[in-house]
């Protein structure tokens, strides 16, 4: 007999007990190690999912560059289109330009040129609310395919509240009266993912772009449109009254604005969907393998805590079995 802490006990008891304790000091160390290797690999899914967003975002930045460079040509071309087509109209153009002082743009030859022109002229494709252009002359938008309107000259006012984002369409419009060069978008209806929670932009700001790309994804982008004004002209109207006097006053004009746009969301599912694709593929097959290896950790993990429950009962069987055969 072996005496602890006042009592006696069977050897085989004793020895019994240390095994047990022991195995279950086993089983916890098997526990906690499992913990400390899936917490290392869910900060290394983590770390991984953050570089494919980053990656996947440069890819996008680098489209978003070459459609606005494409969306600066479109409305050079399509202004260049109007400019013609309203001189070729108009021999005497001081016609015309009585009827916009009266503002008054109306004629049928002139709202002809205009609705006839943003009809025809889509960016990619056919011309519609996701890919054309907006003619904008002083406080009116002339015609456009975005915001549905009964008229054919539309307050500017009215069309940036018809936006979804009327905040960032009012910033936008700004940005095009003070000639900003960079990046300009609208917003003008919802997006796909629904507007619970949605991330809204009030100017346009690619890191702001960004920002709303990394939390909501491409379909958060989805109502977004990248849009490129051309000037007619860019120092005065088609009239050749310059933006400003001698004396640098602002002067009365009216200057015909050619705005094209394009969405953003359709235009990487119909031409770069391949791109984003491949990369979330890599990703997937990547993580897909730090799962398996997790898997097979998790599974031997199991396997040797089983083991070890199964040698428990072995062990307290036989010391049972011991016990009883010393009491005989």
């Amino acid at each position: 007999m072996i005496k602890l802490f006042g009592k006696e006990f069977y050897p085989n008891r004793v020895f019994s007990f240390l095994v047990v304790f022991l195995l279950c000091i086993s089983c916890g160390y098997q526990y906690i190690e499992y913990q400390i290797q899936f917490e290392k690999y869910t900060a290394k899914q983590q770390k991984l999912h953050a570089i494919y967003q980053e990656i996947r975002w440069e890819t996008l930045q680098s489209i978003l560059g070459v459609l606005n460079r494409e969306g600066k040509l479109h409305s050079k071309l399509v202004a260049h289109i109007i400019r013609q087509d309203i001189i070729n109209a108009y021999p005497d153009l001081s016609v015309l330009q009585k009827n916009f002082e009266r503002d008054d743009y109306s004629d049928e030859k002139f709202t002809s040129i205009i609705v006839d022109t943003v009809a025809s002229n889509g960016l990619l494709g056919e011309a519609s609310s996701r890919n054309g252009v907006i003619i904008n002359c002083e406080d009116k938008i002339l015609y456009n395919l975005i915001i549905s309107s009964d008229r054919f000259d539309t307050p500017l006012e009215d069309f940036i509240l018809k936006n979804y984002n009327y905040k960032l369409a009012e910033s936008s419009f700004k940005s095009i009266k003070h000639y900003n060069d960079g990046f300009i978008f609208i917003e003008p209806t919802p997006p796909l993912s629904g507007a619970e929670n949605h991330m809204m932009l009030s100017t346009s700001s690619l890191s702001k772009l960004k920002e709303l790309y990394l939390k909501e994804g491409l379909e958060g982008l989805s109502g977004y449109l990248i849009i490129n004004p051309y000037y007619i002209t860019k120092t005065g109207d088609i009239f050749n009254i310059p933006d400003f006097d001698r004396d640098g006053n602002k002067n009365s004009n009216h200057k015909i604005i050619v705005i094209s746009y394009i969405s953003i969301y359709d235009t990487i599912k119909n031409y770069h969907n391949d791109r984003i694709a491949n990369l979330t593929k890599l990703e997937q097959d990547s993580i897909g393998r730090m799962n398996e290896e997790l898997g097979s950790m998790y599974f031997s993990s199991i396997k040797s805590v089983l083991l070890h429950f199964l040698f428990i009962i072995i062990i307290l069987l036989f010391t049972r079995y011991l016990t009883n055969k010393n009491n005989e």
